[in-house]
């Protein structure tokens, strides 16, 4: 079989063609890369879908998700630090030298490297841009007449962004710290609790679509020998996901079952069954569910929970 670090490279730059100037927009990689991929992509794709959260490439992800704009403010970015701090370390004398320059981007170079091959995490690639700040940065001689006044008017400019990046900071530990026990609750049937430890990971943390699904998919499972409401609400908040982050295939199919479970009408479960087709064209084993998922919109079906595979399914009579 084919490599799959190649296949989702492959797989992205179909992306990447499809939108090259302004890009599938933040972390759309995620929703394109199933629409957009070749049919005949090889790899680890001909066994299962695997999530492409990342081409692991940097320089890809960068234009997949902001288009060609955004690499080339990325390589003017890397350009600008390399120029001021190459311009710094010449122009210091022997005693004043800034050794910490090439120390750090020997390792800033050595962390690039890694994220042609890899993907990165949030933590290390804050720091790996923070550093590159703090190497472009410059101390330009004080004008003749400067006052208190031009430090302020600085220090008031940066300190929004300051201030959201320490909210941020903090909050995303927190929200990933009750997304980690909501897994726990849902690995061990545990729906409801999981429901709300999602549901507070949400709160903590809003443009995270990951907590939102898990949420949709734990009132899913309660609602699978739960009561009733479950599914009523398991279907209002995979709306409220299409709403706000729009919808991954398995998504349509997770809002299909809720309805199929509801006995809700044949017109309001066909729409998303075709939905999940559109969304994952090429899915191993889709176009063979929807199947199973318009039958059952047509003459009813029984939700199931597996234990093994973690996920609720619909079988027809």
């Amino acid at each position: 079989e084919g490599s799959t670090r190649v296949a989702l490279w492959r797989g992205t730059i179909e992306v990447i063609k499809a939108r090259p100037w302004h890009g599938a927009g933040p972390d759309g990689l995620f929703l394109a890369f199933p629409i957009d991929r070749p049919a005949t992509l090889g790899g680890a794709f001909e066994h299962y879908d695997l999530v492409a959260q990342s081409s692991h490439n940097l320089a890809l992800d960068t234009t997949a998700n902001y288009g060609l704009p955004g690499l080339v403010a990325l390589a003017a970015l890397f350009s600008l630090a390399a120029r001021v701090s190459v311009s710094r370390v010449r122009e210091s004398s022997s005693r004043s030298m800034p050794l910490s320059d090439p120390w750090t981007w020997s390792a800033l170079g050595a962390y690039g490297a890694l994220t042609l091959l890899n993907p990165v995490s949030l933590a290390p690639h804050a720091v790996f841009f923070v550093a590159l700040g703090l190497l472009a940065a410059t101390n330009p001689p004080a004008p003749r007449h400067a006052t208190n006044l031009v430090p302020a008017i600085r220090v008031l400019a940066v300190s929004p962004a300051v201030l959201l990046a320490v909210f941020v900071a903090i909050r995303l530990p927190l929200a990933d710290y009750k997304a980690n026990k909501g897994w726990a609750d849902y690995a061990s049937g545990r729906f409801d609790d999981a429901s709300n430890r999602y549901r507070g990971a949400s709160t903590l943390m809003p443009l995270e679509r990951s907590y939102a699904t898990q949420n949709a998919r734990s009132l899913l499972a309660a609602g699978v020998e739960g009561p009733r409401q479950r599914l009523i609400d398991a279907d209002r908040t995979y709306s409220g996901l299409q709403a706000d982050f729009g919808f991954t295939s398995g998504d349509a199919i997770g809002q299909a079952t809720a309805r199929i479970g509801l006995e809700q009408d044949e017109s309001r479960i066909i729409p998303l069954v075709d939905q999940s087709l559109r969304l994952n064209p090429y899915g191993v084993f889709t176009a063979e569910y929807a199947q199973r998922l318009r039958l059952a919109a047509e003459v009813g079906g029984t939700l199931h929970y597996s234990d093994r595979d973690r996920w609720v399914y619909v079988e027809v009579p």
